[in-house]
C-alpha cells in the first residue's frame, strides 16, 4: 500500500460516499449513515484491491486516482477498463455476490479507494426504494459499460478507436460543457493497446497525430482533451445509450408497491 505525501488529502468518508455515483438521487443521511462501518486503502500504482475468483463483500468507491480492471495473460494483461473518482468497481458483481473474473488493480500513482460493506448497503436498500434504484441502476450502468467496450474495439481506425476511448471518459466525467477537459487517468500506451486492441506502435503514431492536430494529449498525469469539438468530429455518428435499468438485483425489490414512501 502506498504512503501518502499527506494526511490532509484524505476525502472525508462522508463525502465519498454522497458524491459517488453510487449512491446518486439516495438520501444523504441514509448514505453518511455507512461511513463508521467504511475502510479507506489507500494504493500505489500496482496495487492489487482483489484477485480473480475472490469473493468480494464491499462496494469499491474511487475517491483518487484511478482503477483499473484487467485480466492476467502470459504475455501481458488484458484491460477491459477503468474506473475514475466518484465511480465504484464492477458493482454489478458485487451485488450479484459473483466471483470476480478478474483482478483491479490501481493504475495511478496514488489511489484512494472507500471500501463499503456490500450486505449493510444491500439489507438497506430491502427497506429504501430509492437505494433499490441506485442499485438497479448501478447494474445498467455496467452493461453500458460492457457496450461501450465493445464499441471501443469494433469503431474503425486506430484514431477512431482512441478518439471514441476519451469521449467516453470525458462523458463519464460528465465535462462536455466545456471543451477542454481534464481525465485523471494516464494509461500507458501499452494499456491504450490492450483497451482498443491495436499494436502499442500503432498506438504511439496515431497518439502523436491526434497531439499534432491539438485534440487531445495522454501524459503521465492525466488525459489533457485541447479541443472537444475536434474529438466529437472524429468519433463515428454512433449513440450509446444506456439500457432500462429493469434489472432484478437478488434479494431487492425496486417496485413502488413494495415500499413505504
Amino acid at each position: 500500500m502506498a504512503k501518502p505525501p499527506n494526511a490532509a488529502r484524505f476525502t472525508p468518508k462522508e463525502q465519498v460516499l454522497t458524491s459517488s455515483q453510487l449512491f446518486s438521487g439516495v438520501s444523504a443521511s441514509l448514505v453518511r449513515s455507512f461511513a463508521p462501518a467504511c475502510e479507506r486503502l489507500i494504493l500505489g500504482r500496482g496495487d492489487i484491491l482483489w484477485m480473480p475468483a475472490d469473493h468480494i463483500g464491499h462496494f469499491h468507491l474511487v475517491a483518487f486516482g484511478a482503477v483499473k480492471l484487467q485480466r492476467l495473460r502470459p504475455d501481458s494483461p488484458v484491460i477491459l477498463g477503468f474506473f475514475l473518482p466518484g465511480e465504484s468497481v464492477a458493482d454489478a458483481l458485487v451485488i450479484s455476490r459473483g466471483a470476480m473474473p478478474a483482478c483491479a488493480v490501481a493504475q495511478s500513482t496514488v489511489a484512494e479507494v472507500l471500501l463499503v460493506p456490500a450486505e449493510l448497503v444491500l439489507a438497506a436498500a430491502k427497506r429504501d426504494a430509492a437505494l433499490a434504484e441506485a442499485l438497479h441502476a448501478a447494474v445498467a450502468r455496467q452493461v453500458l459499460w460492457l457496450h461501450t467496450k465493445i464499441e471501443v474495439v469494433t469503431i474503425g481506425s486506430v484514431a477512431e478507436r482512441l478518439s471514441t476511448f476519451v469521449l467516453r471518459l470525458v462523458e463519464r466525467r460528465g465535462g462536455t460543457d466545456s471543451n477542454r477537459v481534464e481525465v485523471p487517468v494516464s494509461p500507458t500506451r501499452v494499456e491504450l493497446a490492450s483497451v482498443i486492441e491495436a499494436r502499442p506502435e500503432t498506438v504511439t503514431r496515431a497518439l502523436g497525430k491526434l497531439a499534432k492536430d491539438g485534440v487531445f494529449t495522454v501524459t503521465k498525469s492525466a488525459i489533457f482533451v485541447h479541443d472537444l469539438a475536434a474529438l466529437k468530429r472524429i468519433v463515428p455518428h454512433e449513440t450509446t445509450e444506456c439500457p432500462a435499468s429493469g434489472v432484478y438485483v437478488e434479494g431487492v425489490d425496486s417496485s413502488p408497491s413494495s415500499h413505504e414512501y
